[in-house]
């Protein structure tokens, strides 16, 4: 092992039951039951856009499901990563960020795949995140076949800009509330 190579440890907090979790480091055993020993067998569910699969090992950029008996912590080692370009299908995905945690706004989405306010993290209730969290998974919706890409270096990019036509008011709409009260609208 090259003792040069920057590893770093992370922790990444989970909750009881089912959550949405990435893998936020470079790790050569991605193994979920090594990354986060206190999972449930048999639980590591990826989407591929139709159907979940039931996977053993996590790859950078992918989102997963994962169930735990306990809240608790699990403690990753490995190499960080400060940029990822996430391939997407079109309508909904499931992804994961990079080492740090990045800003919705300061996704890239050069080709405007991304539909606004389709982004979804979930702690026993989907919600609207303002950062892709390390560690995390994401739903996103996305009109086509593209790529989207998180970096931490983000000033090459932030003179670009687009204009958003909201159309919301026109379309249809539907309302989600769970037993704790909270509420998500999906249009």
């Amino acid at each position: 092992n090259n003792a040069s190579s920057p590893t770093i440890n992370m922790n990444i907090s989970y909750m009881y039951g089912w959550n949405l979790i990435g893998l936020p480091l470079e790790i050569e055993d991605s193994n979920y039951q090594i990354l986060f020993p206190e999972s449930s067998e048999g639980t590591l569910y990826s989407y591929n856009g139709e159907q979940y699969l039931l996977e053993e090992e996590l790859q950078m950029g992918n989102g997963y499901w994962l169930r735990f008996d306990n809240e608790g912590v699990s403690e990753l080692f490995g190499l960080p990563v400060n940029q990822i370009t996430i391939p997407l299908l079109h309508g909904w995905n499931l992804f994961s960020g990079i080492s740090t945690d990045v800003d919705v706004d300061n996704i890239i989405d050069e080709e405007g795949i991304i539909v606004p306010n389709t982004i979804y993290g979930f702690t026993d209730f989907y919600f609207l995140p303002n950062f892709i969290e390390a560690g995390k998974g994401y739903w996103v919706y996305s009109l086509d076949d593209g790529y989207i890409t998180l970096t931490t270096d983000t000033t090459q990019y932030l003179s670009k800009s687009i204009t958003f036509n909201d159309k919301t008011d026109k379309g249809n709409s539907l309302q989600f509330t769970n037993s704790k009260g909270h509420t998500v609208n999906l249009y």
